[in-house]
């Protein structure tokens, strides 16, 4: 339940489970517990991942409804066999078999609903980072800083060093850019 990839039919799936281990459990992690707040946008959600969009009820389908894909008048026909003229062209074929594959995601009268977190574990674990971050010694922090730090350090997948060194070159004055360049002599020296 931890895992961020997780969808929301993926975790009704596992707490299922549960109820089917621990039939008690119902009253705390079923489908109408008091800790779901809306439980007909859940249950329409699951069952739209699902596949299942004929199986919403009216509620569930009213719950819904601001997710449905805007209507496109015009569709392109898309042949279901992937042709290839020159088999030497391997991005034409790429471009049919991805051409393919999005005509099958259209399918859904709804929009890619694997975004929706089924927890709020994200969210707690940004508030405890920030308990982290934000400690007697940085109390003085801008709100600006601390929104920085964080998005830095949640991204760290997406920068290094040289990305950082590369961002403050280009917003520093010259006598910065000396330091720069210096550290960045020194730390070539030492590799």
């Amino acid at each position: 339940m931890q895992k961020d990839s997780l969808t929301m039919d993926e975790a009704r799936a596992l707490l299922d489970l549960v109820i089917a281990r621990f039939p008690d459990a119902v009253h705390k992690v079923g489908k109408s517990a008091p800790i779901v707040k809306y439980p007909d946008f859940e249950n329409g959600v699951v069952k739209i991942l699902q596949h299942k969009e004929n199986e919403l009820s009216v509620a569930e389908s009213d719950a819904v409804g601001k997710l449905l894909k805007p209507v496109v008048h015009e569709v392109e026909a898309i042949p279901n066999v992937v042709e290839m003229d020159d088999p030497d062209d391997i991005e034409a074929t790429l471009k049919n078999v991805k051409r393919r594959r999005d005509n099958m995601s259209t399918a859904s009268s709804y929009i890619n609903l694997e975004f929706i977190c089924p927890t709020s574990n994200i969210v707690e674990r940004l508030f405890s980072r920030c308990k982290l971050t934000l400690t007697s010694l940085r109390a003085s922090m801008k709100p600006d800083n601390l929104e920085s730090v964080l998005f830095l350090l949640y991204n760290k997948q997406w920068w290094d060093m040289k990305t950082v060194a590369g961002c403050n070159v280009s917003a520093a004055t010259p006598d910065v850019m000396e330091d720069v360049e210096f550290e960045a002599g020194f730390n070539e020296l030492q590799e």
